[in-house]
């Protein structure tokens, strides 16, 4: 019941800030009647909506309304989420891997600091961390310490390499969550996933390490048919309770790397609504984490689809896309500044999509691309032809058409 209270009084302070008043009252509506598919957490004093949402209250969150009402205006948008692959190595070969052809080598610290700077500058106010593997680079915490409070930081790992000690040192360097990719329910199946025997132990003993550091912690996994069918992703949502885990990412596959030309293990409409109903239902259950379903998010009734609209990614080359699966490169950091290649790509991507743009157009980008990218030119041609989508209800709610 005090946790109840809690959270109340933390949710009206949210809608009592002055840059949230300032929204259509259709779209706070709109966002009252939603937020009962939510679960809203408290973390170290903080109120979290989810994962990929800065905390409240912090000048990260403050950032990411200011982003949200640049939607409603005439200017170019401003990014709230920024993707960094800061590395493509990894000791795994998953199955999935949307990178395993990327070979580009690492950059050095400077750089990438670089580049940090530069989205802050842009004003996005969540950065999150991926690879490859990114605790391969012994710099991490060196990077996220240079971070300052503009940016919540993330970020993905298999686990591999998360000891007590790392954890502890990114925590303090100013990580905020890190989501750990699990597989399966069943150390077998995760191991052979992952094709490397003991990784199933070392992702729930990371997850371990990274609660008793203090870090909102939350484990992403791809849902496939099989997982639907037998109803062994409700065997994993358990599995991520008995483990304390703050929150779970259910992603569906993507077409990309691996899974390239692989259409049989796309979901269907209907497997998309069986994820959804798993979130709506989860999420009411308190002795489960919190549940964000990307099916859900990403639909036409929430968000939808916000790649190269208020989702920048950034490869491990520099190269600019519109999120880590796009494979379309409209500028690369290390010779252009992003808010240039920003804006250029902002221009083309000028509204978000009712739905994945890659599950959509993944058969219109050719695969055999020199360096695994297809560039500006060539990009703004393959966009060109694919079909205009329809705005998501939550930015319609904001004004965007």
């Amino acid at each position: 019941m005090l946790e109840k209270i809690r959270l109340q009084y933390q949710a009206l302070k949210i809608l009592r800030t002055k840059n949230i008043k300032q929204f259509p009252r259709r779209f706070l509506l709109y966002m009252l009647l939603r937020s009962r598919h939510e679960k809203l957490t408290l973390h170290n004093g903080k109120f979290v909506i989810s994962s990929d949402l800065p905390p409240f209250p912090s000048k990260a969150f403050d950032r990411c309304i200011k982003a949200l009402h640049s939607t409603m205006g005439k200017d170019v948008v401003i990014p709230i989420y920024a993707s960094f692959s800061v590395t493509n190595k990894c000791v795994y070969n998953c199955w999935h891997c949307y990178i395993n052809s990327l070979k580009e080598e690492d950059m050095p610290s400077e750089s990438v600091l670089n580049i940090i700077q530069m989205l802050q500058d842009l004003g996005v106010s969540v950065i999150a961390f991926t690879g490859g593997e990114p605790l391969l680079r012994t710099d991490l915490s060196e990077i996220i310490s240079e971070i300052n409070g503009r940016s919540s930081v993330i970020l993905f790992t298999t686990g591999y390499g998360l000891t007590k000690e790392r954890a502890w040192e990114l925590k303090n360097a100013g990580l905020f969550a890190v989501i750990i990719g699990l597989e399966h329910s069943q150390q077998q199946m995760h191991d052979t996933l992952r094709d490397y025997d003991g990784a199933y132990k070392l992702a729930i003993k990371a997850i371990k390490n990274a609660k008793e550091a203090g870090l909102y912690v939350g484990v992403s996994t791809v849902a496939t048919k099989e997982r639907i069918k037998t109803g062994e992703i409700w065997d994993f949502v358990r599995l991520t309770g008995t483990q304390g885990v703050d929150e779970v990412l259910i992603l569906e596959p993507v077409p990309v790397g691996k899974l390239f030309e692989q259409d049989e293990l796309l979901l269907t409409n209907k497997e998309r609504k069986q994820i959804i109903k798993i979130q709506k239902k989860v999420n009411r259950i308190k002795r489960y984490p919190r549940v964000l379903s990307y099916p859900y998010r990403e639909s036409k009734n929430m968000m939808g689809c916000c790649a190269g609209y208020q989702y920048i990614h950034i490869a491990a080359s520099g190269n600019i896309c519109p999120c880590s699966f796009t494979p379309l490169s409209f500028g690369n950091a290390q010779k252009e500044n992003v808010k240039t290649i920003w804006k250029r790509m902002n221009d083309t991507f000028n509204k978000p999509r009712n739905h994945c743009f890659m599950l959509q157009n993944h058969k219109r980008i050719p695969k055999n691309k020199d360096d695994g990218f297809i560039h500006y030119e060539q990009a703004i041609q393959i966009y060109n032809n694919c079909p205009a989508s329809d705005v998501p209800l939550f930015y319609r709610k904001l004004g965007v058409r």
